[in-house]
């Protein structure tokens, strides 16, 4: 009897396991069958959003989760449908998520499960048909093999036979490091192809590849919105558009390295084309010891960026002082083709007479034509320079080294006669003498009443610095009777360092700002003769006869601006401070 109970129990707990099973197998079988995944279209097109719906039959309280979607999908819209039924007394809810999305890759699609409240949805792979009908992208990239820092012309066609909208393109991205650089503006034009009309828009990039050795420029995407012509069976969630994704192919250069024919140590510039040429200012007229020869360099390349080109300014030249501008870079389009052009200035400043000789420019650039060394040169120029003219004799003026024997013989012509330098002037050394004792006198005098006081020296005059106002005032007549703009220009410094003797101006530009017409007109215009390009023989008669004017006056009182001009009012000057 108790064999048989214990058969009996054990047939009970067997049974009970089996149907448990049974039980869970059914619900497991409900619980998949609960959801429903439908596509449209079905298959997608390559490259092409498309719909994922989600049906859910049941009560659910948690929003599905949809984030095992993201790792191959863009989800570009969700939208959630509800709906209720009542038959035979059976209440049934079903709740739809329609899904947009975008496959991040190329190839076979598949669809991971989703869960959705207790229950799974089947794991699938889509295959996606191919669309070449519709939309297509191509690209191309000349030269397949350049040099290094050699320009690449990168073009991306986008083909198409229907409207877009909302469409972006990413710029391209290289293995290696490269300048890109976008031009502007796309080109569109209508092409056939396999007998179909397309569309075609086209952008172009220029690439500048800084290293040798394999360069591969990855695919360039176009993403864009076009219109859903044909009715689906989503039509009523509102949805009218889709949104189309291409990849360009690949696209593999080979960097060649610096030819070994170029000159070692040179400036590397690889161009299509190059032009070198120079401008002199004054073009024509006689070169002087301390007057400024100012000469513009213009290198012109096309298929460079004005940072790949290199200096022009040459090295010392002896008994020439060079005072080099700031370099000017320009970069320009010119029909599709990059130009660029490097500017640099120079002003040239003779220390002695005699025979000056300007070398050669020469820049070596490899011709990306014809794949060929070529050089941009520049002449040697021969410049004479002679000391200020004393007399009526001009002295020669800057000609080329091959400058015909008739040139030179004209430029040596002699010109209209002129007034007689300072040195000439006959009172010159009487006045000289006069100046010297009347110093010695003043040293005296202020050695005498104030010890200490004649050693004040101001730093960085040109002029003595002790001689008194008048004195500097009677040599700057002087100077501007011979028409002498650098002697002049000294014993003004002088006087003015006299006048001023705090923060005194150490040029003529600084003088002209402390004086009122016409004197500041006058010192405006020995500026200029003395630093700028000249023109003509100065002439003094203005300057002397604005200096007569102002002989008699007050110097602190007149020769100053008046205070109605100063920036600041008089509650911040200092009390028995001279006004500058």
């Amino acid at each position: 009897m108790v064999n048989l109970l214990q058969t009996l129990s054990q047939s009970s707990t067997c049974r009970l396991r089996v149907m448990a099973l049974l039980a869970l197998l059914s619900w497991a079988g409900m619980a998949t069958a609960a959801i429903t995944v439908e596509v449209d279209p079905d298959p997608p097109r390559e490259g092409e959003s498309f719909r994922l719906a989600f049906s859910f039959e049941g009560d659910i309280s948690e929003a599905p989760d949809f984030s095992v979607l993201q790792e191959g999908f863009e989800i570009l819209a969700r939208n959630e449908r509800n709906a209720v039924s009542i038959v035979n007394g059976k209440y049934t809810r079903k709740t739809t998520w329609v899904l947009e999305v975008l496959p991040r890759g190329t190839g076979p699609v598949k669809i991971p499960s989703v869960q959705i409240g207790g229950a799974h949805s089947k794991a699938f792979t889509l295959h996606a048909r191919p669309d070449s009908t519709a939309t297509g992208e191509e690209v191309e990239a000349e030269p397949s093999t350049p040099y290094v820092q050699q320009e690449v012309r990168y073009t991306v066609r986008l083909w198409r036979r229907y409207e877009l909208s909302n469409a972006s393109l990413s710029e391209p991205q290289l293995s290696v490091d490269a300048l890109v650089k976008p031009l502007q503006g796309d080109r569109q034009f209508v092409q056939e192809r396999n007998g179909r009309r397309y569309d075609v828009v086209e952008r172009s990039y220029l690439i500048y590849p800084q290293e040798s050795g394999e360069l591969t420029i990855q695919p360039v995407r176009v993403t864009a919105q076009v219109l859903e012509r044909a009715a689906s069976l989503f039509e009523m969630l509102g949805r009218a558009v889709k949104t189309r994704r291409v990849d360009s192919p690949p696209v593999t250069l080979t960097v060649r390295p610096v030819p070994q024919t170029f000159p070692a140590g040179a400036h590397w510039l690889p161009a299509r084309r190059v032009r070198l040429n120079e401008l002199w200012a004054p073009e024509s007229g006689p070169v002087r010891v301390g007057e400024p020869l100012s000469r513009t360099l213009s290198l012109w390349a096309s298929g460079v960026t004005s940072g790949q080109l290199p200096t022009l300014v040459s090295g010392t030249i002896a008994g020439l002082r060079q005072y080099p501008d700031q370099p000017q870079l320009q970069d320009t389009l010119q029909a599709g083709e990059q130009h660029a052009v490097r500017q640099e200035k120079t002003a040239f400043v003779a220390d002695r007479a005699g025979a000056h000789e300007i070398p050669a420019l020469v820049i070596p650039w490899w011709n990306t034509d014809t794949d060929a060394l070529e050089y941009a040169e520049l002449p040697s120029r021969r410049m004479e320079v002679d000391v200020q003219p004393t007399s009526d004799t001009p002295t020669p003026q800057a000609l080329p080294a091959n400058a015909p024997d008739s040139a030179a013989a004209s430029a040596a012509a002699p010109a209209p006669a002129a007034l007689p330098a300072w040195r000439d002037w006959p009172g010159w050394f009487d006045v000289a003498l006069f100046a010297v004792l009347g110093w010695l006198t003043t040293t005296f005098w202020l050695l005498k009443r104030t010890p200490g006081a004649a050693a004040r020296v101001m730093p960085g005059a040109d002029a003595p610095t002790h001689m008194s106002a008048s004195q500097a005032l009677a040599l700057a007549r002087a100077a501007c009777a011979a028409d002498d703009a650098a002697a002049a220009q000294k014993a003004l410094l002088a006087w003015a360092a006299e006048v001023w003797t705090v923060n005194p101006p150490q040029t003529l530009e600084a003088l002209a700002r402390r004086v009122e017409a016409p004197l500041a007109a006058a010192l405006s215009g020995l500026d200029r003769a003395c630093h700028g390009p000249t023109t003509g023989r100065w002439q003094g008669a203005t300057l002397a006869e604005a200096l007569n004017a102002c002989e008699k006056l007050d110097p602190d009182a007149h020769l100053s601006r008046p205070a109605a001009t100063d920036s600041l009012p008089r509650l911040f000057r200092l009390s028995g401070a001279r006004r500058v």
